[in-house]
């Protein structure tokens, strides 16, 4: 399995970019990228396949995410490709993009579902989603 390399830069597409920067601007989140880890398990929650191509806007080094997060994160994209039918990730960039184009579509849709609310409505939409499931 193909693992993120620490110094390679996190991205979000320019589309979402101000979405990103007024949630963690308005405390809702602490990071923008903490923004597009989200937008990456909603999209795969969603069935929501990746951007075509996106236009980049740098975050932070991968070297900055969760250690603990970055295991499931690469695990699950890779899963998620062979679901998507994608062909099998050689290289670290190539997970990165797949991993960034993913999270850039989950946020788009999160922007959507979320253009009218109040900022404690996003808040308590994203305990919901961050919740375990029910069994």
């Amino acid at each position: 399995m193909i693992r993120l390399n620490d110094m390679d830069s996190t991205y979000i597409d320019e589309a979402v970019a101000g979405f990103a920067k007024r949630m963690a601007d308005d405390g809702i989140l602490a990071r923008q990228v903490d923004l597009l880890l989200l937008g990456f398990a909603y999209a795969i929650q969603n069935d929501i396949a990746p951007t075509a191509k996106i236009k980049r806007h740098d975050l932070v080094r991968v070297g900055a995410l969760d250690p603990d997060t970055r295991p499931a994160v690469e695990a699950t994209a890779h899963w998620y490709a062979r679901t998507l039918g994608d062909a099998e990730m050689t290289e670290p960039k190539q997970l990165l993009e797949f991993i960034w184009r993913v999270g850039s579509a989950g946020v788009a849709a999160l922007q959507k579902e979320w253009k009218d609310r109040a900022k404690s409505q996003i808040e308590m939409q994203i305990l919901r989603l961050t919740q375990p499931a029910k069994t």
